[in-house]
């Protein structure tokens, strides 16, 4: 067991995929920073229609974290594939850049330049700032950098788009807490339209100023763009889910509100008072970790963890819910959907973590600190037909916990086609690779993945984060997480995922594969996936728990390749069941709980 080796696989997974599985890691580089985003996923991977992928990181050469600033070296990693080869197979012994850099984006624009968005310090000054690199061919050549919206300021936390040969920048302005413009993190907007050379002065995007919001944290923000077409999305555990749309490239907005939240200009870590009785009140609000993507027909999805909130005078705590949320603009506010959880692999109806017995460090939860609930972090992308591919971190009951004592997450991805009808999210698929695929993955936890927005000929790439301990090295000093990811190197690594795997999970025999159903419990409809390498008759069948068939239904002759089965469990009883699925020569048999 490599207990010491904190493995940082930014998992930029163009994943090759037989048996539904990931069978293939490819190493690039290294690095001992672990924290790629304190909330939305930056747009840290770019697959061009020539495929070529240029994939970035916050990368450390180094695990100076005791130094003033702490990770002084800490920069931006970069790696190309030219479409045969990566540039390299090594760890980077510098980083792209010379000064204390981080909150690393990349775009491409369509007359090919190549350009990277990040925020940079001044060292020995309170002062943060956003730069920009950019060269005329991607792959190659040298950088230009500028700092287009000055030094002397406080911006930081970037995340940047484009969308033909127009570029947008969106970022916080309140580096260190400070108020500017009324408010403790403002959002700032800026545009260049002519491929990143020139942008447009930084300016608050009124519908989201001080007259809305006390301010918005670090990553709490996502943006996307196409054509004509810019959205950005907003929202943090103290405000508003919400969605900003331009048709006119930015020029002009429409708001709407996702998630309304329960306590206008809620100032945090003040009372969560709701009903003005001086008595706590537990919120129910969200993440701050939206992603926006718009689709082939200009219409946005987001996508945002589910948290619940309280805070008193005296002391504040965080209550982590399950849930991933999903919303288009064909739903209304407050009508979000869940769509998924974390994964209850043995169908006991509820999450087994781990009971803490460490006595070294403070274990803050029995999994990983990440400030953050169970299953969080989306990022999407899609492809030329309109199926949006989605990735996110979730609890994974099944990891090994006996050298950690908490629980470990694992990459998952869904997919939904148009016309977007919620109830057809596909089976979440687990894509760390297991022991049995050739991986570790049994021992090793999964975040910040990173989707890049163009499925090229279905093929999926991901950047993601794997490691042995869970949380990362930037949590609460004490901490388990901090003590036991502290000084570790980081190993990046590259895959990619077949876009017919995603759905399939689980029960392997052979090429014969069964999903777990999903949701489970259910208290409505659910969904079992299933995939065989040659043409066969299925029977399906549910038993309670004297053995006895409630249910059956036979498929005959059902071709090569997935298939999904989906059941009304209303039509049956609330209790535990166990469900079959049967070929010829096989059987996979899982355990179902209908509410």
């Amino acid at each position: 067991m490599r207990y010491y080796l904190l493995i940082f696989y930014i998992f930029y997974n163009c994943l090759n995929i037989k048996a539904q599985t990931i069978i293939q890691q490819d190493f690039i580089g290294c690095t001992f920073y672990d924290l790629q985003s304190n909330g939305s996923i930056s747009n840290q991977v770019v697959v061009n229609p020539d495929g070529t992928i240029a994939v970035v990181w916050i990368n450390s050469p180094d695990g100076l974290a005791s130094a003033i600033p702490p990770f002084p070296h800490r920069g931006i990693g970069y790696q190309y594939f030219d479409g045969t080869n990566w540039f390299a197979s090594n760890c980077p012994s510098t980083s792209l850049d010379s000064a204390r850099t981080g909150s690393v984006n990349i775009v491409n624009t369509k007359s090919g330049y190549e350009m990277i968005v990040a925020d940079s310090e001044l060292i020995g000054t309170p002062y943060n700032h956003i730069v920009v690199a950019w060269r005329i061919t991607k792959g190659t050549g040298q950088w230009s950098w500028s700092s287009p919206w000055g030094y002397s300021n406080y911006d930081a936390w970037p995340k940047a788009t484009s969308s033909g040969d127009t570029v947008y920048v969106i970022f916080n302005g309140s580096y260190n807490n400070t108020t500017i413009a009324g408010q403790q993190g403002p959002i700032y907007f800026s545009s260049s339209f002519n491929g990143g050379i020139n942008f447009s002065p930084k300016s608050i995007i009124n519908l989201i100023d001080s007259n809305y919001y006390t301010g918005f944290g670090p990553d709490n923000y996502s943006i996307d763009a196409k054509d004509s077409i810019v959205a950005i999305g907003f929202g943090s555990t103290y405000t508003d889910v919400g969605i900003l749309k331009s048709t006119d490239y930015g020029q002009t907005w429409t708001k709407t509100i996702v998630q309304q939240h329960p306590i206008p200009f809620y100032v945090p870590d003040s009372i969560t008072d709701v009903n003005n009785d001086g008595i706590a009140d537990t919120l129910f609000t969200n993440g701050g970790d939206i992603k926006v993507l718009i689709d082939n027909n200009g219409m946005v999805h987001t996508w945002f963890s589910a948290m619940r909130y309280i805070c008193d005078t005296a002391i504040v705590k965080f209550y982590d819910t399950y849930g991933l949320e999903y919303w288009n603009e064909n739903m209304g506010t407050n009508n979000y959907v869940e769509i998924s959880t974390y994964i209850d692999y043995n169908g006991n109806g509820i999450l087994d973590l781990p009971v803490d017995t460490f006595t070294t460090c403070t274990q803050l939860n029995p999994f990983g600190y990440y400030d953050a609930g169970l299953t969080i972090m989306p990022s999407a992308g899609i492809d030329s037909a309109g199926k949006i591919y989605l990735t996110f971190s979730a609890i994974n009951e099944n990891a090994d916990t006996i050298n950690f004592h908490a629980a470990h997450r694992h990459i998952y991805m869904m997919t939904l086609e148009p016309p977007y009808i919620v109830s057809s999210w596909s089976y979440p698929t687990n894509i760390i690779p297991l022991i049995v695929d050739g991986g570790y993955g049994e021992f090793q936890e999964g975040a910040f993945a990173c989707v890049g927005r163009l499925v090229n000929n279905g093929k999926i790439c991901i950047l993601y984060q794997l490691d042995e301990p869970p949380g990362n090295a930037l949590a609460p000093p004490g901490s388990c997480s901090q003590m036991k990811n502290l000084g570790n190197s980081s190993e990046l690594y590259i895959s990619t995922a077949n876009s017919l795997s995603v759905g399939i999970d689980s029960i392997k025999q052979n090429n014969f594969l069964v999903s777990q159903n999903y949701p489970n419990p259910s208290a409505g409809l659910t969904r079992i996936n299933i995939s065989t390498n040659k043409t066969s008759d299925i029977l399906f069948e549910i038993f309670d728990m004297l053995g006895q068939i409630v249910f059956s239904d036979a498929m005959k002759k059902l071709l090569p390749g997935n298939h999904t089965i989906q059941f009304d469990t209303s039509k049956l009883e609330p209790g535990i069941y166990t469900y079959s699925i049967k070929t010829e020569a096989q059987k996979a048999t899982r355990l179902m709980v209908i509410q």
